[in-house]
């Protein structure tokens, strides 16, 4: 498996609840695509848990990284996100 380019833009928190754009990048056989995702905040933890998808947990870095874990079924993958400036 390659590497893939995400992008995670939080476009409103309300309360514990979360509304953000998802976009990345093709790898392997899957294309470019970008899709809203809802979630929330859990214990510090954001995160993104609709139907049909991964879900998708991050966990904020003292650097102010995200340590992100896309969980389907048993495989897991992990990455880090870095915010990037405008």
């Amino acid at each position: 498996m390659t590497g893939r380019e995400i992008v995670l833009a939080i476009e409103r928190v309300e309360g514990e609840r979360i509304v953000a754009v998802y976009a990345f990048g093709p790898a392997d056989s899957s294309p470019t695509a970008m899709r809203e995702q809802h979630g929330q905040i859990e214990d510090g933890v954001l995160v993104f848990a609709d139907q049909g998808t991964a879900r998708l947990e991050c966990h904020l870095d003292g650097d102010g990284s995200l340590e992100a874990e896309w969980i389907n079924g048993r495989t897991i993958l992990v990455g880090r996100m870095r915010h990037l400036s405008p």
